[in-house]
């Protein structure tokens, strides 16, 4: 019984290929695509865009401190993911993010076996503008940005408030996170 390799026809061996030539193959196929970048500035962020203004967000719901906590958000994920000075002050900022929080409602979707909800449907409405400072061109706009997302939190009464500001704040990093990618996947279309 004859042998034959990968990509052989029958009766006529597959041509070989060099060790390195394989080698190559493989090492490209598995770093293809990995999302690495230049280090200095995220994908699709203006090189115009040096110092960036996020604004205290308003809040337009009845829920307290919620616009404190997503602000927070935004300004770690902006300043830890870009090379941009991230400040609250419009005065030298070249953006200005504006922007209020519009809505937010926690659906429960599944039940503890004490029949309290522990798992979440997470959504919060907002209105996001950025707005170039030099002329006032908005360079981002979603007046209706949906952020949706599930949580566990803990149904024992003790460990329930603690775990509520773990909740809070993870869902103001998924949000801020979100944000981010909308305003550079939308800088990346207009270059």
């Amino acid at each position: 019984m004859s042998r034959f390799r990968i990509g052989s026809v029958k009766g006529k061996p597959a041509p070989r290929r060099s060790a390195f030539s394989s080698w190559l193959l493989l090492w490209s196929l598995a770093f293809a695509g990995c999302g690495y970048h230049l280090a200095g500035r995220p994908p699709g962020t203006p090189d115009a865009i040096r110092t960036f203004c996020i604004l205290p967000l308003k809040n337009r719901t009845t829920i307290p401190r919620v616009e404190q906590i997503l602000t927070r958000g935004l300004v770690e994920q902006f300043s830890e993911r870009s090379a941009m000075t991230v400040t609250s002050e419009r005065a030298g900022a070249d953006a200005v993010l504006e922007a209020e929080v519009t809505g937010i409602s926690a659906t429960p979707i599944l039940y503890g076996k004490e029949g309290f909800a522990n798992t979440y449907l997470v959504t919060i409405w907002t209105s996001v503008r950025i707005t170039r400072s030099k002329d006032g061109k908005v360079i981002f706009e979603n007046p209706s940005f949906q952020f949706r997302d599930q949580y566990l939190i803990n149904s024992d009464i003790r460990n329930f408030f603690p775990e509520q500001n773990v909740t809070m704040e993870r869902m103001a990093r998924d949000f801020a996170s979100s944000i981010a990618a909308a305003f550079r996947e939308t800088q990346h279309e207009i270059r």
